[in-house]
């Protein structure tokens, strides 16, 4: 009798709602499926079409035109590995301050670095691995072009379509730690890209030239 009087009752603790918990994961799942989903009829639709018109055209063009065409290729391969990388290990705060002060390029590198797991599978999985194939594509077609009716022509094909391979990697190895160690600088430069062909970009760029032309008159 004593032990019970002396018990204090403990205060009731309020239950986790499990279900409110579940529903930004089964979002996440989802948004992650539907983006999934997104970047496969992307690379499908792009790769076809990409293929198909660059070996179109290195039928018509000279060999000169059709290996500037494949260095091309092979530099936009290596140019968008380096800015995935970029995004994926530089930090977010040194922009704050810049998007603080309305820049526009600290703007558009903050929404860069905040959607950097996208911006880095638009630039690694779906432009390289884009890249990768039709410079595949376009290697085998100028091999065709060159060594057409030659009996050793499997030969010459593998040997280009291998030098096309190891300069891409090659590349790739090379600027990857160019990508970590000047990551800052490679963020502010892409999104200074971005930001004078975007729409807003255009808009203050046309903007200020109005002002200009009206203290001209004025003058």
């Amino acid at each position: 009798m004593d032990d019970q009087k002396g018990e204090v009752p403990l205060p009731d603790v309020p239950k986790k709602d499990i279900s409110r918990n579940k529903k930004p994961k089964k979002k996440q799942k989802q948004g992650q499926y539907v983006w999934a989903i997104k970047v496969f009829i992307a690379s499908l639709l792009t790769t076809a079409i990409l293929t198909l018109i660059t070996e179109e055209s290195i039928n018509n063009i000279s060999m000169v035109a059709a290996f500037v065409l494949l260095v091309i290729i092979i530099l936009i391969n290596i140019i968008f590995d380096v800015v995935g990388l970029a995004v994926a290990t530089a930090a977010e705060s040194p922009f704050h301050s810049m998007a603080a002060r309305k820049n526009r390029v600290g703007k558009t590198a903050v929404k860069l670095l905040k959607n950097a797991d996208k911006v880095s599978s638009i630039c690694n999985d779906i432009v390289g691995d884009i890249a990768g194939i039709v410079s595949g594509a376009t290697s085998v077609a100028i091999a065709a072009k060159i060594f057409l009716g030659n009996p050793h022509e499997s030969w010459f094909t593998l040997l280009l379509t291998s030098l096309v391979a190891a300069f891409t990697v090659g590349g790739k190895a090379f600027a990857k730690k160019l990508a970590i160690v000047k990551s800052t600088e490679i963020i502010i430069l892409t999104s200074r890209f971005l930001s004078f062909f975007s729409l807003q970009g255009r808009k203050e760029r046309n903007k200020s030239k109005k002002t200009k032309i009206k203290h001209e008159t004025r003058k």
